[in-house]
This record gives C-alpha cells, sequence and structure tokens, in this order.
C-alpha cells in the first residue's frame, strides 16, 4: 500500500502537468496571433514587457477557451464529439443494463476514477491532448475568417461604405449568436437542434458573401491566392479538427473495450447508484 501512493501521487502530478500544458497551448497559440496582427493593441504591448506577464495573458487565454469547452459546444466540432461519444454511452448501456434514456457520465466517471487499471491515465491524457486540438482549431478558423473579412474590407470604395459596415454586423452577430451558444449549451448538450447551432456559421458565411459581391469575387480570390496566410489557417483549422477526431475516435474504442472488459465492475456501480435515486 505504501508502495502504491508514491506512484499515484506522482501520476497525479503528471496528470496536472499535462492540464497545465493543454491550457497554455492554446493561450500562447492566440497570443502569437495577437502578436503578429494586433502589435499595437495595448494589452499585447502589456503582455510582451516580460516572460512573466506573458506567461500570465497567455494562462488567461487558455482558461477561457478552457472553459468555453469549444469541443461539446460548437458547431461542427460538438458534432464529432457526440458521433464517438455515443457509442461509449451504448456500450456501457449494454452493460449495466441501465440507464437507456439519459447519458450514463456520472456512473462512468466513478467507474473510471475509482478503477485500478492504468488505462485512465492515458484516458485522460488523449482527452486533453484532443480539446487541445480542438481549440486550437477554433481559434485557427476565427483568424482566417477575420483576417478574410479584413482583406476584403480593404477593397469597399466610398459609396458601398454603408453596405459593408451592415455585413460587418451581420458577421458580428454571428460571432455573439455563437458565444451565446458556447455559454448556453453547458445544460443542453444534445437537445439543442443542429440547425440552431448552424446558425451562426449562416450569420458568418453571408457577412462574407455580401462583403464578396461588394468588392468583386476576383479581390475575394486574391485574398486565397495573394494572402497565404488566409488559406493556411483555414487548412490549419481542418488539420487540427482532423488530427484531434483521430485521437477522440482512437480513446473511445479503447474506453469501449475497457467497459466490456471490467463489466462485472461497471455493473456493480450502476446497481449502487439506481439504488440511490
Amino acid at each position: 500500500m505504501e508502495d502504491t501512493k508514491p506512484n499515484e501521487k506522482l501520476s497525479e502530478l503528471q496528470l496536472g502537468i499535462r492540464e497545465l500544458f493543454r491550457i497554455l497551448v492554446p493561450g500562447a497559440y492566440v497570443m502569437f496571433l495577437l502578436s503578429i496582427y494586433a502589435p499595437q493593441n495595448p494589452f499585447v504591448q502589456l503582455a510582451e514587457k516580460g516572460t512573466t506577464s506573458l506567461l500570465v495573458a497567455s494562462l488567461f487565454f487558455g482558461l477561457v477557451g478552457y472553459a468555453l469547452r469549444v469541443h461539446e459546444r460548437c458547431f461542427p466540432y460538438f458534432m464529432v464529439f457526440e458521433e464517438f461519444r455515443k457509442p461509449l454511452n451504448e456500450a456501457i448501456i449494454e452493460v449495466t443494463s441501465r440507464g437507456a434514456s439519459r447519458d450514463n457520465i456520472d456512473v462512468y466517471k466513478y467507474f473510471l476514477e475509482t478503477s485500478d487499471s492504468p488505462l485512465r491515465y492515458r484516458i485522460h491524457y488523449f482527452s486533453s491532448f484532443y480539446y487541445m486540438l480542438t481549440e486550437l482549431s477554433f481559434i485557427s478558423g476565427v483568424t482566417a475568417l477575420a483576417l478574410l473579412i479584413s482583406h476584403l474590407r480593404l477593397g469597399v470604395g466610398e459609396p458601398s461604405e454603408y453596405l459593408a459596415w451592415g455585413a460587418s454586423i451581420i458577421v458580428l452577430l454571428g460571432i455573439s449568436v455563437q458565444v451565446l451558444l458556447l455559454w448556453g449549451l453547458a445544460g443542453l448538450r444534445g437537445k439543442i437542434p443542429v440547425a440552431i447551432s448552424i446558425v451562426p456559421v449562416c450569420f458568418c458565411f453571408a457577412g462574407v458573401l455580401i462583403l464578396s459581391m461588394i468588392v468583386g469575387w476576383s479581390r475575394f480570390l486574391s485574398c486565397f491566392m495573394e494572402n497565404y496566410a488566409v488559406p493556411a489557417f483555414f487548412l490549419l483549422a481542418f488539420a487540427f479538427e482532423r488530427l484531434g477526431a483521430k485521437h477522440w475516435n482512437q480513446i473511445i474504442c479503447e474506453q469501449i473495450v475497457f467497459v466490456r472488459h471490467h463489466a462485472i465492475y461497471l455493473v456493480e456501480i450502476s446497481n449502487k447508484q439506481g439504488s440511490n435515486l
């Protein structure tokens, strides 16, 4: 027993370091982008005064991303999250014969944390890595959209300025709706129709479409042909999302095997939980 406690504490320390890493990397990515595209911003200038201030700023942005939980509440990421999570929930239902009409998150988390299998540390590691990749994808996508709109607005002539402002407001409205969904989906995951979650994307698409019509399609295409940053960030967003989905699928498949292998213990926990309801 004395030998296992130090190992447990070491594993928990490693888990904490991984979580800190998962928070800092997206935050540092945001600071890197801000230092390139908004170097005159007072916040950026303050953050770049020293290593400590830069670390604090990165931690701040990382914690914001951590709290938003993009993988659960933002289209299209939550669709991938749910697509691979559902088979795990179905495996739990199959093993325990309980909870067919609900998510078994509480039962599974207790089962995972109290099991003596080292797989739980691997699950924590890959899950954190998946969340980090999803946030990096989201940040890259937002950056690409911002650069695209900025490039298009530079080509707007004076007669169309009001129409361009209207298009920009439509995009800002879409971003605002997405922020509301990011906060609001906390207790409604899986109950919000997909159509509602697509609304922010439709607003942004409409805004970009109007701006493109104002400045002409040749300028729109030049964003991708001349301004390499726009397609680069869109590709980064896609690459991060696909890599994250690959890791998420892999770890979910391992957890399904884990659930079936330890079926007896999971059934015992489920029965206790059911008797307490």
